[in-house]
């Protein structure tokens, strides 16, 4: 087995692996929003109709990136930056939530190994879009 076909093969495994990660970020949004308008922003407890603001943007814009991922596989370049620019706002958005509100002593796992994922995927995507010799007819806007 090639480089290139291992290369291709992770960023696959990746790729799906990230669609299923955000449609169950996407799951769970929904359900907050369904039950308790209640969320974080960057340290600031959100209450009543601007935590569901927030929430239903979350939810709506993890729809959008499946959307783009799902059904646009020939502009992957957008959806792989779109993926991880979603985890990375909501890493930070952790980060900073969980440092105010422990005083350093949590660290927020999850967001952390979705953002390395999708960091993950942005670098196998982009070694495969250099090595690739770009195809006649194939250009990407």
């Amino acid at each position: 087995m090639s480089v290139k076909s291992m290369m291709e093969t992770a960023e696959a495994l990746l790729f799906v692996c990230l669609i299923g990660a955000l449609v169950l970020s996407a799951f769970v949004f929904f359900f907050v929003f369904c039950i308790n308008w209640e969320d974080w922003f960057f340290g600031i407890k959100l209450d009543g109709p601007t935590a569901g603001i927030w929430l239903f943007a979350k939810m709506a814009s993890a729809g959008v990136v499946i959307f783009l991922m799902a059904h646009y596989p020939k502009y992957r370049r957008w959806s792989v930056l779109s993926v991880f620019a979603y985890y990375g706002f909501l890493c930070l958005d952790s980060f900073v939530t969980v440092q105010k509100n422990t005083q350093g002593r949590d660290y927020p796992v999850m967001m952390a190994t979705l953002f390395f994922l999708s960091v993950l995927l942005l670098v196998v995507h982009g070694t495969i879009s250099l090595t690739q010799p770009e195809r006649p007819g194939e250009t990407e806007p």
